[in-house]
């Protein structure tokens, strides 16, 4: 475990999950079993922040690939005396990013108010302010393989709760706006998104979603 430090999760990843492209923004259309190949690199801002649990978190990687030029903020923390590891993204809407070419997008939670999937009127793709932080951020946290080489995160049957604790998380929502500012995000419930990653690759919930080393 002394070994393994942040670089060693920078470089080539592939993510698989099932894509909704209603618009084929990136090109694809829905896509049960999707692969995207993505880089984990430095992150924008390397931003210090808690939880609701008042735990201190710092953003050290970005991964890119997920929305034209847009960066995910994720991180990578290691206890070397518990010897464990853990990944997890963070999903932000207090502001939007610029992603190239006129395009604005936020990484956000698409959100069920259960952990299993059901009717539409479940969801929330495109969640506004306050809906699932009172912050306006969250961490999704993903289980880390032995070999370092797997993260993964399940959300059919567990799932991980918002911190308002009234929705389950099950997949990345990219939402769009018209500037960097939050009050241009689109909100929706079953509308709203440009792109969403869910945690259900192959329309199998038991695959989750999880990224590979490449």
């Amino acid at each position: 475990m002394t070994q393994i430090s942040v670089e060693d999760f920078k470089g080539g990843w592939t993510l698989y999950s099932k894509l909704f492209d209603p618009n084929k923004t990136i090109g694809k259309g829905t896509t049960n079993a999707y692969t995207v190949a993505l880089t984990f690199g430095e992150p924008l801002k390397k931003e210090t922040l808690r939880d609701v649990s008042g735990s201190e978190h710092t953003n050290n990687i970005g991964v890119k690939g997920l929305y034209f030029n847009a960066v995910m903020e994720a991180i990578v923390e290691i206890d070397y005396k518990a010897q464990s590891v853990r990944f997890g993204i963070f999903l932000d809407r207090r502001a939007a990013q610029d992603a190239g070419n006129g395009r604005y997008v936020a990484f956000l939670p698409e959100l069920n108010i259960g952990n299993a999937w059901g009717a539409l009127n479940n969801y929330v793709f495109a969640p506004g302010a306050g809906v699932f932080s009172d912050n306006n951020y969250e961490w999704l946290w993903f289980s880390v393989s032995k070999d370092f080489s797997t993260l993964k995160y399940l959300y059919e049957g567990s799932g991980q709760k918002t911190s308002k604790g009234g929705h389950y998380i099950c997949g990345i929502s990219c939402v769009k706006a018209t500037s960097q500012d939050s009050s241009s995000l689109t909100v929706g419930t079953t509308t709203g998104y440009d792109v969403i990653y869910q945690a259900n690759y192959n329309n199998v919930g038991s695959q989750g979603m999880y990224f590979t080393r490449n």
